[in-house]
């Protein structure tokens, strides 16, 4: 209640601002500890009152709605709590005992069953909070049926009877395949606490967002490449007529060619041949290469070449590598940035560079061929340096 008095929460030139949002945060923490303490909710009247003040956006409205949009969907209890904790168990294994932010989760018991994509998920923990050391008792149960398909319910233990019970109906319904079933089950055991994707706290959803679309995305691209495949030859035709390409295939042209320089370009050792030739098929139909990505991933795969570089300043054939390299980036028809690589070869070029100098003066010819290359790359990397002797 103190929280939500915070000075800054009064100085303000819009209601959606996230100094407001956070002072109202505090007071909706207020809301949920006084309806716990006294079984009666004054977010009704708080509500009415909010919605008085209006937001200059108007997708935000007023008070209330924002209240609604950014608050509500943050409030945490126990149970909400074990939901995410029992979807989550679906895509990662917990130990017995886990910590979830501040609460503690302590595994009585675990099922798990899987039939092909389907997941279902059943089982009891006793979580605590941290903070107020409050202590429940919960049950849960969760099936995946796979894409986004997700779903679940949570509830408070109340006797062995009723959880053996939810743990034969639900097992049996999923054994024979009968989905339905297992959602109206789900339903019937957990009537008004029922969870799907969008209750996840925002990292476990986004990771498990990940790992759906990563399947999604991989079948994707293999139908993308069938077509690509199967109809780059017809393609290369339309161009020579100066004919528009038909757009799903031009679509799966960018996709596959993007694609696959992305991953030339991410490899630990660049095929150099390779990317040439992808490039030169890029070109020759006129696909626009994804120069933000492409670049993003160019610029980490250098860095870590980079790295290497300063670990073995003496590899012959990686300076050779990244001279070659480098040759093609300038090639390229969008900027990467090799600040990175840059300030190690200057480095290099302030250290190993002199004492090279000096063997090669010396007569030791290996030492005369690594200054030739590294000097070949200094110039492709524009930087600058003491004229020798």
């Amino acid at each position: 209640a103190m929280l939500m008095y915070t000075s800054c929460g009064w100085f303000f030139d819009e209601l959606s601002g996230i100094e407001t949002v956070q002072i109202i945060k505090y007071a909706g923490r207020v809301i949920q500890l006084a309806q716990k303490l006294f079984n009666e909710s004054p977010e009704p009247h708080f509500l009415e009152m909010l919605a008085r003040a209006k937001s200059n956006i108007p997708e935000h409205r007023d008070g209330a709605y924002i209240y609604e949009k950014f608050v509500k969907p943050g409030m945490v209890d126990l149970l909400k709590v074990v939901g995410h904790y029992a979807l989550s168990s679906l895509f990662e294994d917990y130990d017995d005992h886990s910590r979830i932010f501040c609460y503690d989760i302590d595994r009585e018991d675990h099922q798990q069953r899987s039939a092909g994509a389907a997941k279902l998920s059943l089982g009891r923990v006793q979580i605590t909070s941290q903070i107020t050391r409050r202590s429940a008792k919960v049950i849960y149960g969760v099936v995946h049926l796979g894409n986004h398909n997700l779903t679940g319910g949570v509830r408070l233990y109340e006797d062995e009877e009723s959880y053996q019970r939810m743990l034969q109906e639900l097992g049996d319904a999923f054994e024979r395949a009968d989905y339905n079933a297992v959602i109206r089950l789900l339903d019937q055991h957990f009537a008004g606490s029922t969870y799907t994707l969008k209750q996840l706290f925002k990292d476990k959803q986004r990771m498990i967002l990940d790992l759906i679309l990563e399947n999604i995305l991989a079948e994707v691209a293999a139908v993308f490449q069938r077509i690509y495949n199967r109809h780059v030859s017809l393609m290369r035709f339309l161009k020579d007529l100066h004919t528009p390409q038909p757009r799903a295939l031009f679509t799966a042209a960018e996709f596959v060619l993007n694609a696959q320089l992305g991953q030339a370009f991410a490899a630990p050792k660049l095929d150099l041949k390779r990317i040439k030739t992808l490039l030169g098929e890029a070109a020759a139909l006129d696909i626009p290469l994804d120069g933000a990505e492409l670049s993003y991933v160019l610029k980490q795969t250098l860095a870590e070449l980079g790295e290497q570089l300063r670990n073995e300043p003496e590899n012959l054939a990686l300076i050779e590598h990244l001279d070659n390299i480098i040759g093609l980036v300038r090639s390229l028809p969008f900027e990467v940035d090799l600040a990175k690589l840059q300030n190690i070869y200057f480095k290099l070029l302030e250290t190993v560079y002199q004492q090279m100098l000096e063997k090669a003066r010396q007569g030791d010819e290996q030492s005369q061929v690594w200054i030739e290359h590294f000097n070949s790359l200094g110039d492709k990397l524009q930087v600058r340096r003491v004229k020798d002797g």
